[in-house]
């Protein structure tokens, strides 16, 4: 079987030499796997603290969730708020126009007659 030494050779024999411990791939794996998930945890909980939010206090969690939905409605308001707006403009913008030309013609009528 295939065994890496702690420096990290590989070697083919699986035996001991000098009373050395190597370890199987196997456990290289799970070792990589378990550093890699303590250094997600820990990223998330630095990240997460600078926001001020722990992820061990389930109560600061939903606080934060209600934020985020807060911010997602304030969000879709204000999107509905601008299209009302800008429709209104071109609303008035279109009537003045509208307006505009039904008075130049009856101008053109009037000169006519």
């Amino acid at each position: 079987m295939d065994k890496v030494g702690l420096s990290g050779e590989l070697q083919m024999t699986g035996e001991y030499d000098s009373g050395q411990r190597f370890i199987t791939r196997e456990e290289v794996s799970n070792i990589a796997l378990a550093a890699a998930k303590e250094a997600a945890r820990q990223t998330l909980n630095e990240t997460f603290g600078m926001l001020g939010v722990n992820l061990a206090n389930f109560d600061d969690i939903q606080k934060f969730r209600d934020d985020l939905t807060w911010v997602r409605r304030y969000r879709s308001l204000s999107d509905g708020a601008g299209k009302r707006a800008t429709m209104t403009i071109i609303s008035v913008v279109s009537a003045g126009i509208a307006i505009s030309l039904w008075e130049w013609i009856k101008s053109l009528i009037r000169a006519s007659h």
